[in-house]
Order: C-alpha cells, then sequence, then structure tokens
C-alpha cells in the first residue's frame, strides 16, 4: 500500500512539475533546426530557471519519502531533502546526457504543438512524439538520445545510492523515467490551456 501511495505521489507531483525540457512550438510554423545557442539556453531553463524542476525534484522525494526508498537514508527533513537531491541529480545528469547527444545527432529537444482538434488526437500525437523527433534536416527520427537520457541518468544516480543497488535498480529506475515522458509530452501539448487556466482573472 506505502508503495502504491508513493508512485501515486511520484507520478502525480513529478508528471504536474515537468520541466517544459522542449518549449511547446506553435504549428503551422516552417520547421528551423535547433541552433547551439537554443539548445544552451533551453537546457538552462529547463534544469535551473525553471520552478518547475525543483517542484519535479520535490515531488519525486517525497514519492520516495513515503516508499522509505532507501530505507538506509531512514525518515524525517534531512532525509526528504536527500532524497529530493538524489532526484534533482538525477533529472540533471538525465537532461545532460541528452542535451549532448542530441546536440552531436542534430536531434531536437523541443516540443512541437499537435495543432489538430480533439483531446484524444491530442493525447496520441503527444504519445508519438514521446518517441519520435526530427534531425537537423527536419526528418523524423526515433529520439533515442531522450531515452539514452533517461537511462544514464539512473546508472549515474547508482553512484551514490546504498552499495547494495546494482544493474537491475538501476533499470528499474530508467524504465519508470521512460514512462514518465509520455506523460511529460502530454502535459506539454496541454501546456497552452493550462497557462490561460491559470491566468484567468
Amino acid at each position: 500500500m506505502r508503495l502504491a501511495l508513493a508512485g501515486i505521489m511520484f507520478f502525480a507531483t513529478g508528471l504536474y512539475a515537468q520541466p517544459s525540457a522542449a518549449s511547446p512550438i506553435t504549428p503551422g510554423t516552417p520547421y528551423v533546426p535547433m541552433t547551439g545557442e537554443e539548445r544552451w539556453k533551453l537546457y538552462l531553463h529547463d534544469n535551473f530557471e525553471d520552478p518547475t524542476a525543483y517542484f519535479r525534484a520535490l515531488g519525486a522525494g517525497a514519492g520516495q519519502q513515503i516508499a522509505n526508498a532507501p530505507p538506509e537514508w531512514h525518515q524525517g527533513a534531512k532525509a526528504y531533502f536527500k532524497r529530493s537531491g538524489s532526484s534533482f541529480g538525477q533529472f540533471l545528469a538525465d537532461d545532460s546526457v541528452r542535451t549532448v547527444l542530441a546536440a552531436a545527432a542534430g536531434l531536437d529537444t523541443r516540443y512541437h504543438l499537435c495543432g489538430c482538434e480533439g483531446a484524444k488526437a491530442r493525447v496520441l500525437y503527444a504519445i508519438k512524439w514521446t518517441f519520435i523527433t526530427r534531425n537537423h534536416e527536419g526528418k523524423v527520427r526515433f529520439d533515442w538520445a531522450r531515452f539514452s537520457g533517461d537511462y544514464a541518468g539512473a546508472f549515474i544516480a547508482n553512484a551514490w545510492y546504498p552499495d547494495r543497488y546494482g544493474v537491475k535498480d538501476a533499470l528499474r529506475s530508467g524504465h519508470q523515467q521512460a514512462a514518465f515522458e509520455i506523460g511529460g509530452n502530454i502535459l506539454r501539448e496541454f501546456t497552452p490551456e493550462i497557462k490561460r487556466l491559470f491566468h484567468r482573472k
């Protein structure tokens, strides 16, 4: 029961607080590849400037605190911030690896809005574009850099986890982060509506 509650907490808070990681681009505009400066600005914004990057880490830390994972870190405020810091470090490593690999391969890390009608079509579009992206020529390619970052971040995080954590634990963490990528893209697709909702007077 506690693990299930932790999973819900992690998903709900972490999903809501997903960094923009690909700031939505208005549909209908001609495709223009990312410049090196755009990549750097997006990386800094998503990981340091955007408050949601910290909320996501705090949400993940709350989920781990409820699950008491890892148990070697015990409970209390100090343990909570240790778990949150660990999550922030993993997310930072994840996006760092993704950004470097995507830049080397010329893959786009932005999110381009669907421009289609209907919630179902938009959700399916967001799911589809979790797995694919465009290269510098605008051609559709599998977004291997995104998922490489998910698993690399998980393995890097193992360096500060208790010694008993191994390959299986890192793979499980990578699987979870890859799954949350789908939720993040769905959130980005509906970001314009969410912003209008919160900016109503």
